[in-house]
């Protein structure tokens, strides 16, 4: 059997796994609505009009967001804390004190910067913007990759922030789940 023969049979077996195994084993499972930017838009002036307060999350590239309307955020999707505006729940799992008392093993944190030259482009366009009248209020943001031993839900509870936004990351867990149950089965095979 060739190696793209093997793959496919595992492809194939994956999603039969996910679409027929999946709902009858013991994995919870998030179902997160997601909006483009036109129903993310037309969402967030819905609830606008009906006076319900909402979170919204929209990702850097503003094509994916997230909306709920805040009596309906689930804790275990998303937690937030948007100074004291919260809905953390504070239990012996999830508790600030405990997370802080954690220690990790020789932390590793290695952030990957953009260079000195791309961000002086980008600091330079927003001083000339702000020097021609154009805004009076600027953000400069800019993407920077870090490696690190923590998980984003370590890194939620270990911060100092009077905004802080945490939001489970389903396509990992569930493609971690699946290949743990693929290699389990694997195993059996000889």
């Amino acid at each position: 059997m060739t190696r793209r023969t093997t793959l496919f049979y595992c492809y194939l077996f994956l999603i039969y796994t996910f679409c027929v195994h999946l709902p009858s084993l013991n994995v919870e499972v998030f179902y997160m609505h997601l909006y483009n930017k036109e129903q993310a838009i037309k969402r967030m002036n819905q609830l606008g009009q009906l006076h319900r307060p909402f979170i919204f999350i929209i990702n850097y590239l503003q094509d994916v967001s997230y909306i709920e309307e805040v009596a309906a955020v689930d804790s275990a999707e998303v937690l937030y804390n948007l100074n004291g505006f919260t809905n953390q729940i504070i239990s012996a799992e999830d508790d600030i004190a405990t997370y802080s008392a954690k220690t990790v093993p020789s932390l590793h944190w290695q952030p990957f910067a953009e260079s000195f030259s791309s961000y002086q482009r980008s600091f330079n366009i927003v001083r000339r913007n702000i020097l021609a009248g154009n805004s009076f209020l600027t953000n400069l943001t800019c993407r920077t990759p870090v490696e690190t031993n923590l998980t984003l839900k370590d890194i939620y509870f270990h911060s100092k922030a009077i905004y802080k936004l945490w939001k489970i990351v389903l396509r990992f867990s569930l493609l971690k789940y699946l290949l743990e149950f693929i290699k389990e089965k694997l195993a059996h095979i000889r």
